[in-house]
């Protein structure tokens, strides 16, 4: 250690970019989920309308529409959380870094 200032830990790297990956990561998988759902709303619905069924059944089942405008608002909100909890994150390790 011939300079003088702080060495960031190599744990701190290391956590920051674990968060960032999973993060990402979850965020794609909820948005691919999100679709996959809507897509398999779809299906059902479609496979109801194809037998003789009362009306008020297909109202009962959500379209592809419903699905994706309930699921794609609340990944988005995830995300965002996903990436606050990241951001929250660095001045409590670094602090902890200075601490010893």
């Amino acid at each position: 250690f011939n300079e003088e200032g702080i060495w960031i830990n190599t744990r701190l790297w290391a956590t920051q970019f674990a968060q960032i990956t999973l993060g990402v990561f979850s965020a794609v998988l909820l948005f691919w989920l999100s679709v996959q759902a809507a897509d398999s709303a779809e299906n059902v619905r479609d496979d109801l309308e194809d037998d003789d069924l009362p009306d008020w059944i297909l109202e009962i089942f959500p379209t592809s529409w419903m699905v994706l405008g309930s699921l794609i608002p609340a990944s988005i909100v995830a995300c965002a959380v996903m990436a606050i909890y990241c951001v929250l994150y660095i001045p409590s390790s670094i602090s902890t870094i200075l601490k010893y």
